[in-house]
């Protein structure tokens, strides 16, 4: 019986390669090769569904996220109300893409659909990305070698760790990559206006597209498209600020190219300071992509230069491999592996164009075994690490609105540093110091309760020995700031936690409304440890012990002062996350 089905290689043809979308697909019978071929593709579609559909439901649940997340999604929010604290330190579009959701959830009260859909949001970001990617790949690769490239590339840890997450990455990958593929086909204006977007997503790439494009319109001997691409791609970038700035009262319309610019340049002292080692970068390089796959880049490099022979799409993807590669070794001095991002499809190109340039057929089938088994392992563990409870626990919204329920009308205030909290595998690479510590502090308590949260980094804390259930923290000059009503959010560790100092069991947190005494009276007899440090980063160390009898002082370590003591008497302590143990919370 003859079997009729779209012959999988037409469809491929009239769906990548036909300028006319709407001729239809031919029906023509499947020979054996045809069959083959459409299983493969069939296979392949099914797992990156159901890889995507898993990190959907992980996306869905998650609840803890990473500490600059929470900016960027207050951002949306002051956006999405028009007015409100704004954070010059995470990116513009971002927050623009944002913040419709948080104005659905304002204005018809669906409580949490902002973090939720921004999380989702991400996944599609993820999905769009990899269908440009495989578009891309098509320019060189069959379909078969095209999807398993692609497969390669989304199974990274990399990805199944930051997908669910709602951080920029994911979004500024998809724009610079979109901005590639209208420059492939010569629109060179969407091109621009793409590459604009995604320097709003993150700003350093406002180097890297620049230079790259330069770069390969001389090496292309086409430079007459480079002047409307950069100058639409500056006009967006610059564009956004005399919108946003305006609408959220942030500067008047004059004032919001000055301010935007003058902002960039504290940013870029800020970030430019404390240069890592070139070399960790190509540590990461293996952590990202892993040595098979960096080898068989090294070996397409080496045939490519042995056979003497021009290929545009090859060159495109090592240019843009050596400037990205080159600017986050030598010149970006903070390093992290979620820098590799946008030139991860690029290197997983060359890397299955080396395997394909492999002349020997069982050779290529070998390898191509190890790197499925390989890549599923990683993939594998990076998902059960997704069992780990911490993920799906709300302790900082807990927090923050237990907070903004005990304040009723008084101020909150986050006493002490950045609580670093992580899960049981905390590590993704020594010299990574964030990859996965997620750092609670007063604006995600913010975010949350939509509350204004002061910082106030200084204090000493008083504890009481034994025999009482109360607890008490002196803070010199708290009268100066601090009514009774107030709320404090204390953080007793003296850290601010990155990879270097990773503790096992982490502090808790003190949560509780204060009350102010000008004396000690009221205040029950008792010996209290007295804990103190010199300035605000200091350690804290013990400094000796108050002894209270009868309304009086009967040792001290120094005089103390007016409106010193707050009355912690219904004092709440959050559990700690206690990594090493089989949970992540008890």
């Amino acid at each position: 019986m003859a079997i009729f089905v779209t012959n999988p290689d037409c469809l491929q043809k009239y769906i990548w390669n036909t300028p006319s979308p709407w001729s239809p697909p031919l029906v023509l019978p499947l020979t054996g090769m045809d069959r083959r071929k459409f299983a493969i593709q069939f296979s392949a579609a099914c797992l990156l569904a159901s890889f995507f559909l898993t990190l959907t439901f992980i996306a869905a649940k998650v609840q803890i996220d990473y500490f600059d997340v929470f900016n960027t999604l207050s951002n949306a929010k002051t956006i999405a109300y028009g007015q409100g604290p704004y954070e010059i330190r995470r990116f513009l579009f971002p927050s623009l893409i944002h913040a419709p959701w948080f104005w659905i959830e304002s204005h018809f009260q669906w409580e949490g659909l902002g973090f939720r859909a921004s999380h989702l949001m991400n996944i599609l970001f993820f999905v769009a990305w990899m269908g440009i990617v495989l578009n891309i790949y098509r320019k060189r690769l069959s379909a078969e070698w095209a999807l398993g490239g692609v497969i390669a590339l989304a199974f990274l840890p990399l990805f199944i760790h930051y997908a669910p997450s709602a951080k920029e990455d994911l979004l500024s990958a998809l724009l610079v990559w979109g901005a590639f593929a209208f420059y492939f086909r010569r629109q060179y204006i969407y091109a621009g206006l793409t590459s604009g977007f995604a320097i709003a997503s993150r700003y350093n790439l406002l180097v890297l597209l620049s230079v790259f494009f330069v770069l390969h319109g001389f090496l292309r001997k086409e430079k007459r498209p480079l002047l409307p691409l950069l100058s639409v791609s500056a006009t967006v970038f610059l564009g956004l600020p005399l919108i946003i700035y305006p609408f959220i009262h942030h500067s008047s319309l004059s004032g919001a190219l000055p301010d935007f610019l003058w902002e960039l340049t504290l940013l870029y002292r800020h970030h430019y300071t404390g240069f890592q080692p070139y070399f960790i970068f190509f540590q990461f390089l293996n952590l990202g992509l892993a040595l098979p796959l960096l080898t068989l880049v090294a070996w397409a490099i080496t045939c490519y230069l042995r056979a003497k022979k021009r290929d545009e799409v090859f060159e495109f993807h090592a240019l843009w491999a050596l400037v990205y590669v080159a600017y986050h070794a030598f010149f970006q001095p903070g390093k992290e592996v979620r820098y590799l991002f946008p030139v991860l499809p690029s290197l997983v190109f060359l890397a299955f164009s080396g395997l394909h340039a492999i002349s020997w057929r069982w050779a290529r089938v070998a390898i191509l075994s190890l790197l499925i088994v390989h890549g599923g392992i990683r993939a594998g563990k990076e998902f059960l690490k997704y069992l780990d409870p911490f993920y799906f626990t709300a302790f900082e919204k807990q927090v923050s609105l237990r907070a903004k329920a005990i304040a009723e009308n008084g101020k909150i205030y986050w006493l002490g540093k950045y609580y670093g909290m992580h899960p049981k595998e905390a590590v993704l690479h020594p010299e990574d110091h964030y990859g996965y510590l997620y750092h609670f502090h007063s604006h995600v308590v913010r975010f949350f309760s939509e509350r204004p949260v002061q910082e106030w980094m200084g204090g000493d804390y008083v504890l009481p020995v034994s025999g009482e259930n109360r607890k008490w923290v002196s803070v010199p000059g708290v009268g100066a700031f601090a009514k009774s009503g107030d709320v404090f959010i204390i953080n007793t560790d003296e850290h601010n936690t990155l990879t270097e100092d990773i503790t096992p069991t982490l502090p808790p947190l003190y949560i509780q409304r204060i009350r102010l005494f000008s004396t000690i009276k009221g205040i029950p007899d008792g010996i209290y440890e007295w804990y103190g440090r010199e300035t605000a980063s200091s350690p804290w160390k013990f400094s000796s012990r108050v002894q209270i009898s009868g309304e009086k002082i009967v040792t001290q370590p120094k005089p103390f002062r007016e409106n010193l003591f707050l009355d912690f008497d219904l004092i709440e302590i959050f559990p700690s996350f206690r990594p090493i143990e089989n949970t992540a919370v008890p």
